[in-house]
């Protein structure tokens, strides 16, 4: 594994946490060392609530367990580290009073477990009795309550779902096919408008997890940025539903719902917008709890169009080149960059905007906040900066608008407050030289951990 000074792991907790047991964690390590990489691990049990949290060099672990009232049961060290066959954690299981971490290879063909005691305070590492075939590839792993689930496919379209038993093998549960979809009672075949190879094999990243080019995770309980949201092909979990959402050409958004408990799946093929003066060529959607929020674009004018599952238009905000203002948008036109430094200013027309639209990867973000929705539209462009001679920097930038809706859907004006996921970014852009950090979410709440090294001290802080 290569050593960063800060490592940023994303994992993704789906533990319920009432407002009653808000709170905050704080702890010393003193023995961390401040030269090798470095990891931090959440896993919650479901079940009783429970917190362990799991710090480690390339040398010892350290293991602390907390109850759901944010006290300390216990911590103890271990002389060993994650790091065995294999480096990459993608997910957990928990039992009663232990629980294991998944680690695949570099192909993401095979698998390592590595099983935690609390009991007996001691750690087992093995590799899976378990590897895809040739045909088969790996896309992506999801926490339902205490499970590991394990979604793979092949190129033929065919979906595999697996999950992680008590005894450490992965069991197939379903397969499901995904090259036909039923329109209005016609049979529409993916594979004449779309890649044969729907789902590509991934590459892991560690600001967005297991993410292809052609394949992006989105948990709406965890921060999402336009870079995740432009791409195409979007995988969404909400609890323990899974919706793959396909932008198929300039035709439609093809969605898939799979259900993990029951094992079954629905199709939805949602046509885009049919402009008879043909001006949008760039489409692209966000699915949000059922409701398919989705855009159309192109230099001269944009739509969103917001609609259930039937297709049917709740309603619909529309712009054009010609417009001295977007009526719609809470905010102005921001212009954010991130690289060496961050950068911030202002577009003030409109038309300005459409043409940012088309020059970068056109994408929809939704947030829920007090009832209302967040919508945030916009595009981004990764780029390289040039800060000092010979030595550049790789940037992000972004234009966006938001939007603020009601519950039905209404715009409403007047100022947007920040999210959640604001407040956190703006906290570890402060401190991003300082800390090795993950976030976790619960159903009220976002959460920062990390470990600050001057201070030696690791903190738990809600958003």
């Amino acid at each position: 594994m290569k050593k960063y000074l800060i490592t940023v792991i994303i994992i993704l907790f789906g533990l319920s946490i009432s407002k009653a047991q808000s709170g905050r964690i704080s702890f010393k390590n003193e023995d961390i060392s401040h030269l090798l990489s470095m990891d931090i691990h959440t896993i919650p049990n479901s079940e009783t609530e429970d917190l362990i949290f799991l710090l480690g060099d390339q040398k010892d672990l350290w293991v602390y367990k907390y109850d759901k009232n944010y006290k300390k049961v216990l911590d103890f060290k271990l002389d060993n580290n994650f790091h065995g066959i294999y480096e990459k954690v993608i997910g957990y299981q928990v039992r009663e009073n232990s629980f294991d971490l998944i680690a695949p290879n570099s192909s993401m063909k095979k698998f390592e477990i590595l099983s935690f005691n609390i009991d007996d305070r001691s750690l087992i590492k093995k590799e899976a009795d378990f590897k895809f075939s040739k045909k088969e590839k790996y896309l992506n792993s999801f926490q339902v309550k205490n499970s590991f689930f394990l979604l793979s496919s092949d190129k033929e379209s065919t979906l595999f779902i697996r999950k992680l038993d008590e005894d450490g093998e992965f069991k197939l549960l379903k397969k499901f096919k995904l090259d036909e979809f039923d329109n209005a009672g016609t049979q529409i075949s993916l594979k004449k408008l779309y890649t044969p190879d729907l789902l590509r094999t991934q590459d892991f990243n560690l600001f967005t997890g297991f993410n292809g080019e052609n394949l992006q995770a989105i948990n709406y309980r965890m921060p999402t940025s336009l870079s995740v949201t432009s791409q195409k092909t979007k995988i969404y979990q909400d609890e323990s539903i899974i919706h793959l959402v396909m932008e198929i050409e300039d035709e439609f958004t093809a969605i898939g719902t799979i259900d993990l408990i029951s094992l079954t799946m629905e199709k939805n093929i949602i046509p885009y917008i049919k402009d008879e003066y043909g001006r949008y060529n760039d489409h692209n959607s966000y699915l949000y709890k059922n409701t398919l929020y989705q855009i159309s674009a192109s230099n001269d004018a944009m739509i969103l169009q917001i609609k259930n599952m039937q297709g049917e238009v709740l309603n619909q905000f529309s712009l054009h080149d010609g417009q001295e203002k977007i009526e719609f948008s809470n905010t102005p036109i921001m212009v954010e960059g991130y690289g060496y430094y961050r950068y911030n200013r202002e577009l003030e027309e409109p038309k300005k905007f459409l043409r940012k639209l088309m020059k970068g990867e056109m994408g929809i973000n939704v947030i829920e906040k007090n009832n209302n929705f967040i919508i945030q539209i916009g595009s981004s462009d990764d780029r390289e900066a040039s800060s000092y001679p010979n030595f550049t920097t790789p940037s992000q930038w972004s234009t966006q608008i938001r939007v603020l809706l009601d519950k039905d859907y209404q715009h409403l004006s007047g100022e947007i407050e920040p999210t959640n996921f604001d407040l956190l970014s703006d906290y570890q852009m402060n401190k991003r030289y300082k800390i090795s950090s993950y976030v976790h979410s619960n159903q009220e709440s976002v959460f920062l951990g990390y470990y600050n090294y001057p201070s030696e001290e690791f903190r738990l802080i809600e958003f």
